[in-house]
């Protein structure tokens, strides 16, 4: 399908089986001239709208499955030929408990009766 300047490629739609991981969501990639960029967003927003419908209708007919998968992805690029991520998340990772000990016997005892008399130090070891 061709709008004008603009060529619209459908994707890829393989996916792996049930429960690998390995699953593609269909994909669609619209290429536009590089003055061209106002045409190129408007096909891409026929082509999100038209997408958005499909999905709404379907969603009648669709039973909620753990390996049913629905995404829509986007690429930007900056005029250059390379990609761009836009609103990349940011990844938070949580510090796990680390439980020290000391090595030596007698700082160990020691740690431990500390800890058995003042409930609260009041200077670091």
């Amino acid at each position: 399908m061709a709008i004008e300047d603009n060529k619209i490629f459908a994707g890829d739609t393989r996916a792996g089986p049930p429960g690998s991981g390995s699953a593609q969501a269909p994909t669609v990639s619209i290429q536009s001239r590089l003055g061209d960029v106002e045409a190129g967003l408007d096909a891409l927003r026929k082509e999100v709208k038209a997408g958005f419908l499909a999905v709404k209708d379907a969603q009648e007919g669709l039973d909620s499955k753990l390996d049913n998968l629905l995404s829509l992805m986007k690429d930007l690029s900056s005029g250059e030929g390379k990609p761009r991520e836009i609103d990349i998340r940011t990844t938070v990772y949580e510090n796990e408990d680390f439980i020290y000990q000391r090595h030596v016997k007698s700082s160990r005892t020691f740690l431990s009766e500390v800890e058995k008399r003042f409930i609260l130090m009041a200077f670091t070891l």
